[in-house]
């Protein structure tokens, strides 16, 4: 398992409304082309079109994990593009976080329940 990650700093904005955080993202890059699902450990992450980002956003009080799958291809072959890194991902990847139905929301829900 090959996590690519960075740091941003804190975002700071002065006006009402805005939240402040820190935000730690990882990525992971993986080869679709075969018949099997390969982790790419080496090489230049923007060539790759299929990855996961894992994402930790912290501000002064919480902290929330955020999740995103990202594969690219052939209009006809999006869909089992993303199912293949999906089924990869959550049944042979052991993503680094426990990830519970009970804690998932979609991007409007998640931010209804930190304002």
């Amino acid at each position: 398992m090959f996590w690519h990650g960075s740091w941003t700093a804190a975002l700071s904005r002065e006006q009402e409304g805005w939240l402040d955080v820190t935000k730690w993202r990882l990525l992971r890059a993986f080869d679709l082309n075969g018949s099997d699902v390969v982790e790419i450990t080496e090489g230049v992450l923007a060539a790759v079109a299929h990855t996961v980002e894992l994402t930790a956003v912290r501000d002064q009080n919480h902290f929330w994990w955020t999740l995103a799958l990202e594969a690219t291809g052939a209009p006809d072959s999006l869909d089992e593009n993303l199912r293949r890194l999906s089924d990869y991902y959550f049944g042979q990847a052991n993503p680094p976080v426990l990830l519970d139905e009970r804690h998932t929301y979609s991007y409007p829900a998640w931010l209804n329940t930190i304002t």
